[in-house]
């Protein structure tokens, strides 16, 4: 009967915004990476 509870809904609302939020930061980490990979690329060329 607890699996029917809203606050055991509640629980995992916040752990899916947490992981929204590391996603975008991994991304925007691979962005930066890939644009200073260029940018190094542009300056060996």
């Amino acid at each position: 009967m607890q699996d029917f509870l809203p606050s055991s809904r509640d629980d995992t609302r916040p752990s899916d915004t947490t992981g929204m939020t590391s996603d975008i930061l991994i991304v925007g980490s691979g962005a930066a990476g890939l644009t200073a990979a260029l940018t190094l690329a542009d300056r060996l060329t």
